[in-house]
């Protein structure tokens, strides 16, 4: 079936959600990547030092992303309004 995965990129909103996801993705690699090199080289931590002071940054990303998993899962397309400014809220 791969004409159908053809078909559904050619959408305008899977290709703009796509490249964006990707975008995205790519930005936070480098940034996972980067920062503890950055403690290393200019905070002169050793590798357990940086590893600790990257810890913030990755729970609050776990923390983040089971919440809006959550979120997602909650939420379909016939939510009504009012559900949807209780979870922004």
């Amino acid at each position: 079936m791969p004409w159908s995965r053809s078909l559904i990129i050619k959408k305008g909103t899977v290709r703009s959600c796509s490249i964006s996801k990707f975008t995205l993705g790519a930005g936070f690699f480098g940034f996972i990547h980067h920062v503890p090199i950055w403690f290393q080289a200019v905070q002169e931590v050793g590798a357990i030092g940086s590893g600790i002071r990257s810890l913030p940054m990755l729970v609050g990303t776990i923390i983040g992303t089971a919440f809006a998993g959550q979120t997602v899962v909650a939420l379909d397309p016939a939510t009504t309004t009012a559900e949807w400014i209780r979870y922004q809220a």
